[in-house]
């Protein structure tokens, strides 16, 4: 027991350090802090029925995502400042809370031990603990359509009427949480898994002691208003974020993205995205089982060979009455679902990192590995985690962020002097406008002489620069600037009375 406390101990630890961790780095460009941007303009505009984005220069409506992230990180923004810290909290509190809530369904279900393990496992699956430190929508995402996939497995389980209506309830809400984050796919990570799993072992009977009249009533009550009023205030929102968003980026290369261009990649790559969000319990799970075999007498040819015996290995018991496991059909079915669309993220696959964490403590177990060697693997992984995110914020947070550079312009001299604006060359960053506020000048994507010239004969503004767009500057325009290196990547450039 005392033994079983140090090691919760340690898992505690881990938690904490996850959380100090997310202040390290500046917010990156270009989807952390596009999201971080629309958060605090949403905070500064006082705007909260419409997301907005800065697109070419303006400040315009985001159709793109549903508002509840932004509600949450701007509420965080609100109270803690436009800061790393404030705009990755919410991801990270998401991240916790799915980690506790998995622990305590787990412990009353199956055991303590097992609970402990799976959440120590999810935690420190590479795609999970970097996704909750990052300002993405997808880990909001992942904590209600994973919750209210865990409280299915609850409702499966509990034999207390009222607190099977509970749980019942409790997936519509989560549900209806999760649209309001990203919208139909929520329905798709949450119903996928479950009708598989339902149609697999036959259970429609399950299905009739839903809270359905309730549970319906508190998913419309929950995320109509939004959906109504948002239409009314942009109207077309409705089409392009259910069609093209929803429905024509699963299937099309160029379906009229308003905010960037897709990512197409082959049918099947989820398999190999699945496999490096769970690193490096992948990994260890396939050695696991390849150990396990060879102490069975048998050859690693064998092992390649007998398809069979390597199913046997990995196959888990399933719930008594049922013929396959509830773990097992939601890692393979939200992978195989995802292996047949082209745009494709390998975010989008974390929906399944809950099911392969539970399912990997299960059979670590059967494979005899004790708790305290499943804690000191992720502690090991944690603590390698966190260094690197370390380093990155003196390597990648310089080039992949204005923060830096932005700091070195307000604190010189003639900054503080002249109180210049400062013009982005060719196109301002979004973490520019995240951590700039009102001395960024907006424009579109131009060429670099035409940002020179914004404002350069009246020697109002300090150009920043990358490195790659030096050699396009006019000669002429050139002469007339003093040349500051900040970093490889930035330059910053003002005119020569300054």
């Amino acid at each position: 027991m005392k033994k079983n406390r140090i090691v919760y101990l340690i898992g505690l630890a881990l938690l904490m350090l996850s959380l100090l961790s997310i202040s390290f780095l500046p917010i990156m460009d270009p989807s952390e802090a596009r999201y971080s941007q629309v958060s605090k303009d949403m905070v500064s505009s006082g705007d909260y029925i419409t997301p907005q984005i800065w697109i070419n220069g303006e400040l315009v409506p985001f159709w793109g995502k549903p508002p509840l992230f932004f509600w949450l990180d701007a509420t965080s923004i609100k109270y803690f400042g436009a800061n790393a810290f404030a705009a990755r909290l919410p991801s990270a509190l998401c991240g916790f809370l799915l980690v506790l809530l998995s622990y305590f369904i787990l412990k009353r279900y199956r055991d303590k031990e097992t609970a402990f393990a799976a959440a120590v496992i999810m935690f420190s699956c590479g795609g999970f603990f970097f996704v909750a430190g990052v300002v993405l929508l997808d880990m909001c995402l992942i904590m209600f359509t994973a919750g209210a996939w865990l409280c299915y497995y609850a409702f499966l389980q509990e034999r207390d009427r009222k607190l099977r209506n509970y749980f019942s309830l409790a997936v519509f809400v989560l549900l209806a949480l999760g649209f309001l984050t990203k919208g139909p796919v929520a329905l798709a990570m949450f119903g996928i898994p479950v009708f598989c799993w339902t149609l697999m072992n036959k259970r429609w009977q399950t299905l009739k002691h839903h809270a359905w009249v309730m549970g319906i009533i508190l998913f419309l009550v929950i995320t109509v208003p939004w959906f109504w009023v948002a239409e009314v205030k942009t109207p077309g929102f409705l089409y392009y974020f259910f069609i093209n968003e929803n429905l024509l980026r699963f299937i099309k290369h160029d379906y009229g993205d308003l905010y960037g261009t897709g990512h197409r990649f082959p049918y099947g790559t989820a398999i190999g995205f699945i496999l490096l969000s769970t690193m490096p319990w992948s990994l260890i799970l396939l050695g696991v089982v390849i150990a396990a075999f060879k102490r069975s007498g048998a050859s690693f040819k064998s092992l390649m060979c007998s398809k069979a015996r390597l199913l046997q290995l990995l196959k888990l018991p399933a719930e008594a009455g049922d013929k396959y496991d509830f773990f097992i059909v939601g890692l393979l079915s939200i992978t195989l679902f995802w292996c047949f669309a082209r745009q494709l993220l390998l975010y989008y696959l974390l929906p399944a990192v809950p099911a392969f964490a539970i399912y990997c403590a299960i059979l670590l177990k059967h494979h005899r590995t004790t708790l305290k060697q499943i804690v000191t693997i992720a502690a090991i992984t944690v603590i390698i985690y966190v260094i690197a995110l370390g380093c990155l914020s003196f390597t990648l947070g310089r080039q992949k962020s204005t923060k830096g550079v932005l700091a070195q312009v307000a604190s010189s001299a003639s900054d503080k002097r002249h109180k210049r604006k400062i013009v982005f060359v060719r196109r301002v960053p979004y973490s520019a406008y995240f951590y700039g506020d009102a001395k960024i000048v907006p424009h579109p994507k131009e060429t670099v002489n035409d940002s020179i010239r914004r404002g350069f004969d009246t020697k109002e503004n300090i150009y920043i620069t990358k490195e790659k767009y030096l050699k396009r500057i006019d000669p002429s325009l050139k002469e007339q600037l003093t040349v500051t290196k900040y970093s490889g990547t930035w330059y910053i450039l003002a005119p020569l009375e300054i």
